[in-house]
């Protein structure tokens, strides 16, 4: 992720820094920074719940197994039938 993934974030937060209206531009590009810290905080919550409730040896897949379940589960969302 590293170079291409800060890469993305930025311009992503010069482009919404563009279309969002004036009134609204702090309030959306906040969102959108404050998501990362926010999902990092959640990730770390299931990461810790998953390792003390399951086999350490099974926790780990669990965590992969969520992160699949739920990509899945977005895009079918998003794509029309």
């Amino acid at each position: 992720m590293g170079l291409g993934f800060g890469g993305e974030w930025a311009a992503a937060a010069v482009l919404i820094g563009e279309v969002i209206r004036p009134e609204h531009r702090g309030k959306a590009v906040g969102a959108m920074q404050s998501g990362w810290a926010i999902g990092w905080g959640i990730a770390a919550l299931l990461a810790t719940w998953f390792f003390s409730a399951l086999p350490a040896d099974t926790a780990w897949r669990a965590c992969l197994g969520g992160l699949d379940a739920g990509g899945a589960r977005i895009l079918r969302a998003a794509l029309r039938r």
